[in-house]
């Protein structure tokens, strides 16, 4: 984040705060879950997990007329779930590869990161009721709503200041 911060004033260009801020979060995240960073300013991993999070808000925050009258959603007359299931499945395939990288990481004798990811495998390898897709929307979740939150924060922090 400096160096970007440092190059953008070096060059005289603008900084945009907000996406900064978003995948400094972001990538505050995964340093959590996956003991790695996920997306640098100029990286298009950033727009899409931007895009998906962006996406479950908009969903969870609308009206569906399907929940008034239930014989409607099967029709998704919004497409609520379509876009639910786009976001959804760009999520999913980003966990995938965390796991997929890590398990053959495992099978390399790699060190352990110590991390969420490392944590949730150990409870898969002792059965305890847990398995490799149950890690996967777990980390789906948790990817979700640490930026959610993050998102809400900044858009709260920036109305607060707006209104003052």
């Amino acid at each position: 984040m400096v160096q970007h911060v440092t190059k953008m004033s070096e060059t005289g260009e603008a900084v945009d705060i907000g996406k900064l801020a978003f995948i400094t979060a972001m990538n505050q995240m995964a340093n959590t879950c996956f003991s790695m960073n996920v997306a640098d300013y100029n990286s298009g991993e950033a727009q899409g997990f931007l895009n998906a999070v962006k996406t479950v808000m908009f969903v969870v925050g609308q009206f569906n007329i399907a929940d008034v009258f239930p014989w409607l959603k099967p029709l998704d007359p919004q497409g609520l779930r379509r876009r639910t299931k786009v976001a959804y499945n760009w999520l999913n395939s980003v966990s995938n590869e965390f796991v997929t990288k890590r398990l053959q990481h495992r099978k390399l004798k790699i060190a352990r990161h110590g991390d969420m990811l490392d944590s949730l495998l150990d409870y898969v390898q002792e059965e305890l009721e847990l398995n490799y897709e149950s890690v996967k929307v777990l980390l789906v979740v948790c990817i979700s709503l640490h930026i959610c939150h993050r998102v809400m924060s900044l858009i709260f922090t920036k109305r607060h200041i707006n209104f003052l």
